[in-house]
């Protein structure tokens, strides 16, 4: 991944005088891009066409590949989504009809998207795990879709999933093995291994074992799917046109409390992937690139499936959401960029599970551009992460981006020439932030209040069947305007830049005073001591808001601490004698702690604030006098 950032000189720099414009107005993030990426998108091709059009002088590059000796050439994939688009039509799928699709990064998940997208038909991405939708809601979609087959992969077929599968309408439903297409034998434990991060993750139901798979009347086998091609020569391909619908994605849930279905056309897809490009953000021919939001996702499916194959990279897969096995792969394989929330990053503070590597044939010598998003920074944290990766051969740092689903996904992105610490970048084109106060009006550089966000090529087309009131997510404003709002509180400085300083519904009430939670955890990061923060909000039974602080001490801390009660007082009122240093505020002095080793953590890869906040036993109270 090259990125470069050309300068021009702004359109309406000098045209200001000494009219004080508004900082949405003013735009001076525009005076980083290129001439050549402003003029508006012209798509004219579905994401099928758009990666076998811009591969086809390139079918002996690689595609895909993954740990587990699997390779696929351009050429390979396109013989694959062909092979899964037969099957498809033999199976009766027709084009506007939607498919349920439940598979993580694996190939066979690149081979049913772009398949579903040759023939028109549209892709239904179910939430990994599915315990993110209850039973009924997945019924109720299946029905109202009227969907007939779908798609899992081993260990998303939960007992819950079952259920709903057998209540449906389905007739038929694919289980798609993990290792389907790798030379290796499948190994049990791989499966179960995975299965057991599935059950952790949910939190609701467990993974099933494969025998019960097989009694549900409606599983079917993948390969028996795949033996429908031969009845079909050939199939007719979708043609494109201007907002067609292609895939259903899901939110992460991470601002509303629960994941919601995004309409999505192609063009939205299409467009994101550009506007990074615009950036700077290029993928390289011949490079590797690592996958590892699951594609169900926005982040995963725009900018590392689609971006990656429609540029011609290698697309790196693993299906293993495991943090130690994220580090392990940027170590071992050879990896330019990845995308990953901060929380991953932070397996490379396990020293260790890093002792082997340190002097070992593996680095991070061929790392580039490793991108954190989807949770506040914390810029002390974050430099220790950048340290400990560097010990291991990385010359960089870790770049930051923002962005919502419903944008596309991306927001704003740091690049090479933007990395100003805790910034999330500037704007990619045609995406204009904007910081109001309460009463919607504009506020100016350096001021925080609600981020709301205009993109006019945009084209979000609605909730799947009422995950979301569409009034509450975005507004218009007496231009006409459509300004999505994110749920985010951030400030913007006269440079373009954007920073985001936590979640609009991330604060807490104490003696009539609103403190936003992402504050407290940046001071409590400074203490070097600290590797992991987290700040939540509670309320006692007459009413009045605590802080219920989660923190994550360093490993040789731990070991001094041991179980000295004495000592972890002692240490924690350190903690808050520091805060009233620093803010001579008394209620701002938290009284409350959990000490713990990790953070859990949903199939994202963000902490799982549900069930932080929903934690309450093994706190620590120490009154502040």
């Amino acid at each position: 991944m090259s990125i470069t950032l050309p300068v021009r000189q702004s359109e309406c720099s000098a045209t200001h005088m000494n009219v004080k414009r508004k900082p949405s107005e003013e735009r001076v993030w525009e005076n980083r891009y290129t001439l050549a990426i402003l003029p508006p998108p012209n798509n004219s091709r579905t994401l099928y066409q758009e990666i076998r059009d811009r591969n086809a002088d390139h079918l002996d590059d690689i595609a895909i590949s993954t740990p587990f000796l699997q390779k696929e050439t351009y050429g390979q994939l396109q013989d694959k989504i062909n092979e899964v688009a037969r099957a498809l039509v033999a199976s009766g799928v027709k084009e506007g009809d939607v498919v349920p699709v439940c598979i993580a990064g694996i190939p066979e998940f690149a081979h049913i998207f772009y398949a579903l997208s040759k023939i028109g038909a549209i892709s239904y991405l179910v939430p990994i795990p599915i315990g993110n939708y209850n039973r009924e809601h997945f019924k109720k979609t299946v029905k109202n879709k009227e969907c007939t087959i779908a798609f899992f992969m081993d260990g998303f077929l939960t007992e819950d999933t079952l259920r709903g599968i057998q209540e449906s309408n389905l007739k038929e439903v694919f289980n798609v093995p993990l290792l389907y297409s790798s030379p290796l034998k499948i190994p049990v434990g791989l499966i179960n291994y995975l299965k057991k991060i599935i059950e952790k993750l949910s939190g609701k139901s467990k993974a099933v074992e494969t025998a019960s798979v097989t009694q549900t009347s409606k599983i079917n086998k993948y390969r028996n799917f795949l033996k429908r091609a031969q009845d079909i020569d050939d199939v007719e391909e979708s043609q494109y046109y201007p907002g067609k619908i292609e895939t259903i994605m899901s939110t992460s849930g991470t601002t509303r409390g629960e994941a919601k279905g995004i309409i999505t056309s192609g063009d939205s897809i299409i467009n994101s992937t550009r506007f990074l490009e615009g950036t700077g953000v290029v993928i390289e021919r011949g490079k590797k690139y690592y996958c590892l939001i699951p594609p169900s996702y926005s982040t995963g499916l725009t900018s590392s499936v689609h971006m990656v194959l429609s540029a011609g990279g290698d697309l790196f897969f693993d299906p293993r959401y495991d943090r130690k096995v994220f580090v392990e792969n940027l170590l071992k394989y050879d990896l330019v960029s990845t995308i990953a929330a901060k929380s991953m990053y932070e397996g490379f503070l396990d020293s260790d599970n890093l002792t082997r590597y340190k002097k070992g044939k593996y680095d991070l010598s061929t790392l580039e551009y490793p991108f954190q998003g989807g949770e506040p920074i914390n810029i002390a944290e974050v430099e220790r992460i950048e340290e400990a990766m560097r010990n291991l051969g990385y010359k960089g740092k870790i770049y930051n981006g923002y962005g919502t689903t419903e944008n596309g996904p991306s927001v704003s992105t740091q690049s090479l020439n933007v990395t100003s610490p805790g910034s999330s970048g500037i704007p990619l084109p045609y995406r204009v932030p904007k910081i109001v106060n309460s009463n919607g009006e504009e506020l100016d550089y350096g001021e925080v209040g609600r981020l709301l966000v205009y993109n006019p090529y945009s084209t979000f087309s609605g909730y799947l069947d009422g995950d979301g009131v569409y009034e509450d997510y975005f507004i218009y404003d007496d231009e006409g305007k459509r300004w999505n709002v994110t749920g985010d509180y951030g400030y913007m400085i006269e440079n373009g830049e954007l920073y985001v300083v936590g979640r609009e519904n991330d604060v807490t009430q104490i003696a009539g005073k609103t403190y936003v939670n992402a504050d407290l955890e940046m001071i409590i990061m400074d203490d070097h001591d600290v590797v992991g923060c987290a700040v939540m909000s509670f309320e006692d039974t007459d009413g009045e808001g605590e802080f219920r602080v989660h923190l994550i001490f360093s490993e040789e801390l731990r070991r001094k601490l041991g179980d000295n009660n004495d000592l972890i007082e002692k240490k924690l009122t350190q903690i808050q004698n520091r805060i009233f240093h620093e803010t001579e505020d008394r209620d701002f002095v938290p009284k409350v702690f959990k000490l713990r080793k990790s953070f859990p953590q949903n199939y994202t890869g963000k902490r799982n604030v549900l069930e932080l906040r929903s934690e309450t036993t093994g706190f620590i109270r120490l009154d502040y006098p």
